[in-house]
């Protein structure tokens, strides 16, 4: 076979055949985004959304269509990463298999489009046969056992980015009353660490390590060893049931489910650049434009919350939130004998909730590194501390309510403290505030020490022994 020239082919047929094969790709990897972001396939953001890409498909068939020999092949070399790049394949092959498909199309022409459109469209029709507008805010999997009821209740709740008292004192000229956030912890009968430090504030896969906390055992072992049943909640940001050895039941959140999104009141032009900035970041090369976009100059303030619908386009507060009240409801069953490790990505950002915890309109989201003055982060940080003391307390009443009742050991401590920055801050002051950690122990004596999680070993470590 001598291969295919181009110039042969019918401009309408090129153009044809490049729009349906860059088309499918386009609209089979979103639809297959919106299927598995339980995100409604049919809101007015969605149709704009795959209008755009339909759009971009056009722009590259007629360019391909009329375009000299080098161009066509420059947009091959495209379709080849639009097909591979949201698989995100690490090392530089999402590039290599780029390359591989210009020389199949140097060999066999139109086939390779004819190909992508077949293979993408078959995927688009999976997704729209699998998709479902009903929801299920958890996956479970497993089941708990009798646990010994002799033996009291256990609860860790893994508060990601909550800060303690050394890193709120710092917040405070930022957000003036932030300090006083751990009073209702005090008030719910906690006593909380003076001065925790934690390990992990660079660690990106902070809780799986906590949940390890360096011993023998990891932390699960520790609390079934005297016969509990232990059961954890957690997030798809990680698995820790993966990591934990002794865990009977799983129930998982999705961190990055944006179904929520759809029912915000927000502009619809907010709700498609959060839409488009989610699927975008799905791909290999999504992630490295938009971290030019963050890391590159400072947007102009007005214009600056959106960067972060782009930068940061992840609903993991409002989802965290959501599964508290289900979790609500799980825990005023909880029974003696049981051991839970409850991880919320509360108050983690971005910060989307308000003190009572409504959520705030989408162009008002900030992250930690928002480009905001730090007085805007620290002041909507401080404002989803609110919110998390308020899904905390009903929390701790609905296990007071429960059959394990005010007998049950509860935990709350975070990974680390705040990592919002601040350029006039000094790099001390910064480490201090990323790593003072909330510390709280209600059911125990508070262990002495400083080290988080020496600090939670101590406590699981007493809460367990015989009574």
């Amino acid at each position: 076979m001598t291969g295919w020239d181009p110039d042969r082919s019918p401009v309408g047929t090129r153009f044809a055949w490049v729009l349906a094969a860059n088309a499918m790709v386009l609209l089979g990897h979103f639809a297959t985004f919106l299927r598995y972001r339980d995100y409604p396939m049919w809101r007015a953001e969605s149709l704009i959304v795959a209008g755009l890409l339909v759009a971009s498909a056009a722009a590259v068939a007629w360019f391909y269509a009329r375009g000299p020999r080098m161009l066509r092949l420059a947009w091959v070399l495209l379709l080849g990463i639009a097909i591979v790049d949201f698989a995100q394949p690490e090392n530089g092959w999402w590039l290599l298999l780029a390359l591989v498909a210009v020389a199949v199309h140097e060999k066999f022409g139109l086939a390779l489009f004819k190909f992508a459109t077949v293979m993408f469209a078959s995927v688009l029709l999976f997704a729209l046969a699998g998709w479902s507008a009903t929801t299920r805010p958890m996956e479970s999997a497993g089941a708990m056992k009798a646990g010994d009821r002799s033996q009291r209740a256990i609860v860790h709740f893994i508060l990601d980015e909550q800060a303690g008292p050394d890193g709120l004192a710092l917040l405070e000229p930022s957000a003036p009353g932030i300090a006083q956030k751990l009073a209702p912890w005090r008030a719910m009968g906690f006593a909380i660490a003076p001065h925790p430090r934690s390990d992990y504030s660079r660690t990106k896969e902070s809780i799986p390590q906590l949940m390890r906390l360096g011993a023998a055992r990891d932390l699960t072992e520790t609390m079934a060893a005297p016969g509990r049943s232990v059961r954890v909640v957690q997030s798809t940001f990680f698995d820790l049931c993966a990591e934990a050895r002794a865990v009977d039941r799983c129930d998982t959140y999705g961190f990055d489910r944006l179904d929520l999104v759809a029912g915000m009141e927000a502009p619809l032009g907010h709700r498609a650049a959060f839409l488009g900035g989610s699927f975008l970041k799905l791909a290999h090369s999504g992630r490295w434009v938009t971290g030019l976009v963050r890391d590159g100059p400072a947007w102009p303030g007005a214009l600056a919350p959106y960067r972060d619908l782009v930068t940061r386009p992840r609903a993991n507060t409002v989802n965290a939130k959501r599964a508290a009240g289900w979790l609500e409801e799980e825990l005023a069953r909880l029974q003696p004998g049981e051991a839970w490790v409850v991880h919320l990505l509360l108050p983690h950002f971005p910060y989307a909730l308000r003190e009572d915890c409504t959520t705030r309109p989408i162009a008002q989201w900030l992250s930690e590194d928002s480009a905001v003055p730090i007085e805007m982060r620290a002041r909507a940080y401080s404002a989803q501390l609110e919110c998390t003391n308020r899904v905390m307390a009903r929390l701790v009443a609905a296990i007071e309510a429960s059959p394990a009742g005010r007998d049950t050991v509860i935990l709350a401590y975070g990974d680390h403290g705040a990592r919002i920055r601040g350029d006039h801050k000094s790099l001390a002051e910064q480490e201090v505030s990323m790593r003072a950690p909330l510390v709280a122990v209600r059911g125990v004596a508070l262990p002495e020490g400083e080290n988080l999680a020496e600090l939670v070993a101590a406590a699981t470590a007493e809460a367990s022994a015989p009574r």
